[in-house]
């Protein structure tokens, strides 16, 4: 029974396994359908991303594209049928000339094996032959079961295009920092500089490599402020610009240059600050001013000598602007009018002042002159003092016009002719004021050649005042004296000086002949020795062996080299030397003149042969001005030439270059 029982129980434990097995299997079935759906939907996922992907994709098989999507059909300009349908040829094709054999060659080290960079960027040619450009990226995948290279293409056209535009706004900056006239640098914010440009090399007058590296407020620069004194490296413009964050303009201090000159500098300095508004430096350009800073200081004694000049005249002299208010006068104007000083009268009117009663008249002729812009000249007045005799002046006035010929004011100089109007009465004042007017006229008709009469005239009479009568005379009369006798020479010597230049000019030429240039220098030092013993300067002769006959009018060039020796002895002060060195030189002769004294600044070299140019105007003992523009005349009548060369208190060399005589 129980054997029967067990063979029946065995079926049904084998169907009940089968159901199992059955019940499995179902449950394999739908984990498999629904790992297929989702394995559908990522892959459906997928291809919608690569399908609206920005990015172009290619993939590439047995050297042909397999697989490829929307955002690189657009880019190529191509459909996708048409991209999958290209040959190698074709794809190859797409590629800008320039850069086919880069990407064949990097097809190639590929293919052997060698280590190639997953990315590169290269031009590439769309369906319309316009070039674009593209950066890529590749990678090994396994597609269908087989491997295959999987690209990714971004188009970087608009990029390159930016970072062209970049290079070329760069490439723009630095041409126009290069070239530009004001000098340039930017800094950290540690205050070193990193760069520069020539300009600032060229004024700083050092070279643009020891620039850069360097701190704009090290001490080796000697900042100074416009009175020399060391300026405070904390209110520098760059160190303004850098700590206190503000735009510095036009600030004006000075660098001790490596020759010890100041140069001054006008400074603009700004915060350089990125697109978050952090500052990480300055930027700074400056100019040099150093010439416009000379030519102020030159102006302003310029005025003070003017104003020096017009206070020393015989002469009251006043402007005014357009409103008849004063702008100045000179000192004999103020002491006219009860002021202490000048620059007291600026901003009074008339009614300010203590002057006359006329003083509606006088402003109503101040108005016409400056409504009309036509002059008052000579005008003659009596006038009366309070408890003295009457007076005379003659005044004349003329409309200021600026730059553009406006008229911005009015200029008044009166001057005081009581004596020469009370002369005038006088018959005999009268009469010497004929015979004057005669000596003019005849002057006028005769030319200049006359003045040396009068002149001598004038210095037999000094002479008889001088050493006449039996008492000597007063100091102030012999000073007024020797005042006299130093013009009257000074007139002299203008004469000479007039007509030795107006013969020159007329002549068509020397006469010349065979002359010892030795001779001449020798007896040049005998002309000037009194001169330079005067003077306590030592004088000296060097003269080379053998030296040559040249062509010269003697009388003429002994005159010209007299005046450069004595010119050379003037300028030189005590234990100074004058030395006359003369010697053969290709061809021809060479006299220089050579001095120890004060030299000629660089301004006044171009012009020391001008006519009536003189470098010191405020000398006493002034020439009239002629002396080295008739010695250079007469050297150029000779053929040859003269050249100067000097430098501020280096002394001055004169150089005479003449032709040899041909004949012995």
């Amino acid at each position: 029974m129980d054997d029967t029982l067990k063979t029946h129980a065995e079926p049904l434990d084998e169907l009940a396994a089968l159901r199992q097995r059955v019940a499995d299997l179902e449950s394999a079935q739908a984990e498999h359908n629904q790992l297929v759906s989702v394995l559908r939907q990522i892959e459906e996922a997928y291809r919608a991303l690569v399908d609206h992907s920005l990015q172009g994709l290619l993939i590439i098989q047995d050297g042909r594209v397999v697989f490829t999507n929307q955002a690189a059909a657009e880019m190529s300009g191509y459909t996708i049928e048409e991209i999958l349908a290209q040959t190698p040829e074709e794809r190859l094709a797409t590629i800008h000339p320039e850069d086919r054999a880069v990407s064949v060659q990097r097809e190639s080290d590929r293919y052997a094996g060698q280590q190639v960079t997953p990315s590169a960027q290269m031009r590439m040619l769309r369906k319309d032959g316009s070039a674009y450009w593209v950066e890529f990226y590749v990678n090994v995948i396994e597609y269908q079961g087989r491997p295959a290279s999987q690209i990714a293409i971004i188009d970087i056209t608009e990029r390159k295009q930016a970072e062209l535009e970049l290079r070329q706004t760069r490439h723009r900056l630095d041409q126009m920092f290069q070239t530009m006239v004001d000098g340039m640098v930017m800094v950290d914010m540690d205050g070193q500089i990193i760069y520069t440009n020539p300009a600032a090399a060229r004024i700083l007058e050092v070279r643009q490599d020891t620039i850069t590296g360097r701190y704009y407020n090290a001490h080796e620069w000697q900042h100074v402020d416009l009175q020399r004194r060391p300026y405070p490296l904390d209110q520098l413009p760059v160190a303004l610009a850098l700590g206190q964050r503000r735009t510095v303009e036009d600030l004006e201090h000075g660098i001790i240059a490596p020759n010890g000159e100041v140069k001054w500098l006008s400074v603009n300095a700004a915060p350089l600050v990125d697109e978050n508004g952090t500052v990480y430096g300055a930027i700074a350009s400056f100019r040099d001013i150093t010439a416009h800073k000379q030519a102020e200081r030159r102006l302003s004694e310029a005025r003070q000598m003017l104003q020096q000049v017009i206070d020393h005249l015989p002469l009251s002299i006043f402007w005014k602007d357009t409103t008849l208010t004063y702008l100045g006068c000179n000192q004999h104007f103020a002491n006219r009018t009860n002021l202490k000083n000048p620059g007291d009268i600026v901003g009074k009117t008339d009614y300010d002042l203590t002057l006359h009663d006329q003083t509606d008249a006088y402003r109503a002729e101040d108005r016409r002159v400056i409504d009309t812009g036509c002059s008052l000249l000579n005008m003659e007045r009596e006038r009366a003092r309070d408890s003295e005799a009457p007076y005379w002046t003659r005044t004349s006035k003329v409309p200021l016009r600026d730059e553009s010929g406006q008229i911005f004011g009015v200029l008044g100089v009166s001057e005081d002719i009581t004596e020469r109007k009370l002369a005038e009465q006088e018959r005999i004042a009268l009469a010497i004021e004929k015979q004057e007017i005669d000596i003019l006229a005849n002057f006028i008709t005769v030319a200049s050649h006359e003045f040396k009469t009068p002149l001598s005239i004038l210095n037999t009479g000094l002479y008889v005042l001088q050493n006449s009568g039996e008492q000597p005379l007063p100091d102030h009369h012999l000073r007024h004296l020797t005042v006299m006798k130093e013009q009257i020479t000074y007139l002299q010597e203008l004469v000479e000086g007039l007509l030795t230049m107006s013969t020159l000019d007329s002549s068509p030429g020397l006469t010349l002949a065979p002359t010892s240039l030795t001779s001449l220098v020798e007896n040049a030092i005998t002309g000037v020795s009194t001169q330079a013993e005067r003077q306590g300067v030592a004088l000296s002769v060097e003269i080379a062996p053998n030296l040559p006959l040249i062509q010269a009018s003697a009388r003429d060039l002994q005159a010209a080299i007299n005046h450069l020796a004595r010119n050379a002895i003037q300028h030189t002060t005590a234990p100074g030397s004058v030395t006359l060195r003369a010697y053969p030189d290709d061809g021809g002769a060479v006299l220089e003149i050579s001095d120890t004294g004060s030299g000629i600044s660089p301004e006044h070299l171009p012009h020391i042969f001008d006519r009536f140019y003189r470098v010191e105007e405020a000398r006493t003992d002034r020439g009239a001005g002629l002396g080295l523009s008739i010695a250079r005349k007469v050297v150029d009548l000779h053929g040859g030439t003269l050249t100067v060369e000097s430098a501020p208190g280096a002394g001055s060399t004169f150089r005479i270059r003449l032709p040899v005589s041909l004949t012995p």
